[in-house]
């Protein structure tokens, strides 16, 4: 698990009340790392925060951390489909 994945985990474990309610894909290409967030429907605006704060937070945060190591690192929000 990646730095940023394990990072990710931490906070979506706790803005959410169950793990199953979401779920990370990590890509890695020539741009960077890319994390795909799949969150159930019924939470997504726990992700997303009002006027969505919660993920351009998450995303600045993810960016910082990915400066700290020389990576780039970014996120998308998705709606899981199961």
């Amino acid at each position: 698990m990646t730095q940023g994945e394990t990072f990710l985990h931490h906070v979506l474990g706790e803005l959410l009340p169950s793990t199953e309610l979401y779920t990370i894909e990590c890509k890695v290409d020539e741009q960077g790392t890319l994390y795909s967030v799949h969150v159930d429907p019924s939470e997504m605006g726990k992700i997303i925060g009002r006027g969505g704060k919660n993920v351009e937070a998450l995303k600045t945060l993810l960016k910082m951390l990915g400066s700290k190591t020389g990576e780039h690192l970014s996120m998308k929000v998705m709606e899981k489909t199961d």
